[in-house]
């Protein structure tokens, strides 16, 4: 026999709704990516492939960075911009 505090029943019924807010807020914030650092040697590696792609009209696979998740995207690269954003 199961308790009607154990089986989730509690949970189900008797949760306030800023309660079932913070816990649906909790677990977005749990599933949040920490912001990639790359070092000066990976940071060349991404210069030298851009511009490869930019001399000889190549296309390139890269994956751009998400709050939640990583995303592809393929193309060519058509211009560069050589000012530093950091």
């Amino acid at each position: 026999m199961s308790s009607k505090l154990g089986d989730g029943l509690w949970e189900a019924k008797f949760i306030l709704p800023e309660h079932r807010e913070a816990i649906k807020s909790r677990r977005l914030e749990e599933k949040r990516k920490a912001w990639p650092v790359l070092d000066d040697q990976e940071i060349e590696i991404l210069q030298q492939i851009f511009t490869k792609s930019y001399n000889e009209h190549r296309k390139i696979t890269i994956r751009l960075f998400g709050e939640f998740d990583y995303r592809e995207v393929t193309g060519g690269v058509t211009a560069v911009q050589t000012y530093a954003t950091r």
